[in-house]
């Protein structure tokens, strides 16, 4: 989902920024997220792609293959989880001193706490999860040396948040960061799956064990 169909070119800093919100998120590939003034329920994270703030294992920096890196990463996210996401876009350009950015424009998530013995929760979870193992698959197909791809697995209040929009009160499950992408091979995702199950004790995760049994086979 798109905030706007087309690139705003007319002003080199498109947003009218407001505060850092608290607590602060930032991290290696972005800043602290700033609530936007015209949109108080959409976060602007600007994106480190200069020189500086680039992935380590870029050799020879180039901001245009930085570029591709979070355009094919929201791709992916958008072809096998689209339904888990919040609307967010990417937008590059210039910055108020002509250096060469980007923005990450992301929908607010209310965290909400999971109730306990949620059925409907649990089986979403379980769902996205699913659906993680899924891309895996498909994308490890188009690789020589068996990785596939999936967004970073962390706990629950992470990278996959539950809770729900401004506009929708309806509380679900997200995945709402998307870079960097994860590459583990079968044993890596399997360990990675087993982690995020002992991280959560309470919550059954009984079909997507056994989606990882089939992986097994």
């Amino acid at each position: 989902m798109r905030f706007f169909e087309k690139q705003p070119n007319s002003d080199p800093k498109p947003f009218k920024l407001g505060k850092k919100i608290k607590p602060e998120r930032g991290g290696y590939f972005s800043e602290t997220p700033i609530r936007s003034k015209k949109n108080p329920d959409t976060l602007v994270k600007r994106l480190k792609i200069e020189g500086e703030y680039v992935d380590e294992t870029l050799d020879n920096y180039d901001v245009n293959t930085f570029k591709e890196r979070y355009q094919k990463s929201l791709r992916l996210l958008e072809t096998y989880l689209a339904e888990f996401l919040p609307k967010m876009q990417l937008v590059f350009g210039q910055d108020k001193d002509q250096k060469k950015t980007g923005y990450l424009l992301v929908q607010e998530i209310i965290s909400t706490k999971i109730p306990k013995e949620n059925h409907q929760a649990t089986q979403q979870l379980n769902t996205l999860l699913i659906k993680i193992i899924e891309m895996w698959l498909a994308t490890q197909k188009e690789s020589d040396d068996k990785i596939g791809i999936i967004p970073e697995l962390s706990n629950i209040g992470g990278n996959i948040m539950y809770g729900h929009t401004k506009n929708d009160q309806t509380d679900k499950f997200y995945v709402v960061d998307i870079y960097p992408l994860e590459y583990p091979n079968k044993r890596e995702l399997i360990e990675m799956m087993n982690e995020f199950f002992s991280m959560n004790p309470e919550i059954d995760f009984t079909e997507t064990k056994n989606k990882l049994r089939e992986l097994e086979m």
